[in-house]
């Protein structure tokens, strides 16, 4: 497909174009950060090769889906490889918040004093998998991590 994603999928060949639902979608779930938007826009042309520049509900969905996999197998795998259990613990007490966790949350969850979720916090936060989210809170800063880890409550 030399004539570009856009042409191809925007339905130059047939007429058609795609839904802006399921551009919605696919830009959805990019997140904005620009790995997923690469990410996402591999799978949807690989998608579109297969049927002839055509992009349906179920094939933006194969995409996203692709992404989640490729995302947390290359990224988040890549980011938790040398974590410890005590690392794992903090970063699963971040992910029952579906938003920012406060200082206060994680040393209820995880029984561990101030000092202790500060050294955490500082190690996450310099290997960018968090990020300050005002004062005494804190963030995923990597995308996926929190839906990972609620997937993986053992990992």
């Amino acid at each position: 497909m030399r004539h570009g994603f856009r042409n191809s999928c925007a339905g130059h060949r047939s007429g058609d174009r795609i839904p802006p639902e399921l551009v919605r979608e696919a830009t959805a779930a990019t997140g904005g950060y620009p790995f997923l938007i690469q990410l996402i826009g591999y799978f949807l042309w690989r998608e579109a090769e297969k049927n002839n520049g055509h992009l349906s509900p179920a094939a933006v969905g194969r995409a996203v889906t692709a992404r989640i996999r490729r995302n947390e197998g290359v990224i988040i795998g890549a980011a938790l490889a040398a974590d410890s259990a005590k690392d794992r613990e903090f970063l699963h007490a971040v992910s029952i918040d579906d938003g920012p966790s406060t200082a206060a949350d994680i040393i209820h969850r995880t029984g561990s004093r101030l000092a202790l979720i500060a050294k955490y916090r500082n190690r996450f936060l310099d290997a960018g998998l968090i990020e300050s989210s005002g004062h005494g809170k804190v963030d995923y800063a990597l995308p996926g991590l929190r839906e990972y880890l609620r997937k993986n409550p053992d990992s």
